[in-house]
């Protein structure tokens, strides 16, 4: 199985080295339900407790992009888009606020704009949005890195598509399989996540990233439980895959998976909040391995909104080395069983920050430039922890074993 991530390998092969030296399948990852020790290789069995996450709240957006519906992170710059029947416009936001930095008009239409996408020389814009099943002029515009530097882009180049297992086009009102809402880019290919009415299900296809009419088959389905609304793929290839329900909002993280099958891996639900809370959540980027950001568009009398989001702590990759890249921290022991002692590698101060297995943080300590500290951690129960450090913008972190 080819892995994005270690997803536990290490711990696993401390965990049951004198048990087995032969390669076991089963669950893999510890904050798993139905972990499994003496696994080796994942197979995308596990199972996860219901996760809540509260969502930073970084403000209200501008009437000028209230019906948002897709992000991108582009050369550490946030790009936003307007759904259907707005002016074609890109627009550059504030990470702070998510007011309007910058704007660009696109001679374009906006048949029905829903999700953007990114690669290292382009932007995308998904104008595939498909409500009621019947359109037959699905499009991406690609857009190259540097027509963002201008005010107006007069040209672009178009990917057309359809998907081969769709035979009837008779219009159904928000009762389609075929509506589509979200896609990335990865390996030179585009990435489309379909939005379903009827099942609540989500179908991906791929086709290439060059212009060109395709007609494309689904790689796979997979029962998600509600709407989705938008997609992104980390720098460390964790897919987050963002929608809502009748209860409200939620984002798949996905890991641990078979090169390009990224539902044959870890499929891990996370509960963002209510309508109320949230508004109609649209678009989901990540800004770096483990945070990115999330917007909502106008939904009745609650606004549409920006948020920042972390997943780390549901991904990162587990180990026992106790020394960290570029001698940031080190923690010892690793696994540990009363006390636990970090050093602070760096002269900055250090924030450090521990959490339990479903996100909680339930600690926080402070560590001078070259300090050490002795965590005293005996009341723990066993089990798998997060220790985060900050150090002036820069997060790091590691999982931990609290041993019996």
């Amino acid at each position: 199985m080819y892995s994005y991530r270690l997803n536990g390998f290490l711990v696993v092969a401390f965990l049951c080295s004198t048990f087995s030296a032969f390669a076991q399948l089963g669950c893999t990852d510890p904050l798993a339900t139905n972990y499994d020790p003496l696994a080796s290789t994942n197979d995308g069995s596990c199972t996860y407790p219901m996760t809540d996450y509260v969502l930073e709240d970084l403000g209200e957006l501008p009437n000028a992009i209230r019906e948002c519906s897709g992000l991108a992170w582009k050369k550490n710059h946030l790009w936003a888009q307007n759904d259907g029947g707005n002016v074609p416009m890109l627009f550059e936001l504030d990470t702070l606020d998510g007011s309007v930095l910058r704007s660009i008009r696109m001679a374009t239409g906006n048949w029905d704009w829903e999700d953007l996408a990114e690669s290292p020389d382009h932007l995308f814009v998904g104008d595939f949005g498909n409500n009621d099943g019947s359109r037959q002029n699905l499009s991406i515009y690609r857009i190259s890195e540097n027509q963002l530097l201008q005010d107006t882009i007069w040209t672009v180049d178009t990917i057309t598509f359809s998907f081969a297992d769709q035979t009837d086009f008779t219009p159904a009102d928000l009762n389609t399989p075929y509506d589509c809402e979200a896609f990335f880019f990865w390996q030179d290919s585009l990435h489309v996540f379909t939005k379903d009415w009827v099942g609540n299900q989500t179908k991906h296809y791929v086709f290439p990233a060059e212009p060109g009419d395709y007609t494309v088959a689904p790689r796979a389905t997979y029962n998600v439980e509600g709407l989705i609304t938008g997609a992104d793929i980390s720098p460390d290839g964790v897919v987050a895959l963002l929608g809502y329900g009748a209860t409200g909002s939620f984002f798949w993280l996905l890991f641990d998976y078979e090169e390009g099958d990224f539902f044959s891996g870890n499929k891990r639900r996370i509960n963002i909040g209510t309508f109320g809370d949230l508004g109609q959540t649209e678009g989901i980027v990540f800004s770096r391995a483990g945070e990115g950001f999330i917007a909502s568009e106008e939904l009745f009398t609650f606004p549409a909104q920006l948020f920042r989001f972390s997943s780390w702590e549901w991904t990162d990759p587990i180990t026992t080395n106790i020394v960290e890249p570029q001698n940031l921290w080190r923690i010892s022991p690793n696994p540990f069983k009363d006390f636990l002692q970090i050093k602070n590698g760096t002269r900055a101060v250090m924030n450090i920050s521990l959490y339990d297995g479903l996100g909680k943080r339930i600690g926080v300590q402070e560590i001078v430039g070259n300090g050490e500290l002795t965590w005293d951690l005996h009341s723990l129960l066993p089990g798998f922890y997060f220790l985060r450090g900050e150090k002036g913008g820069e997060v790091f972190s590691r999982k931990l074993v609290k041993q019996p």
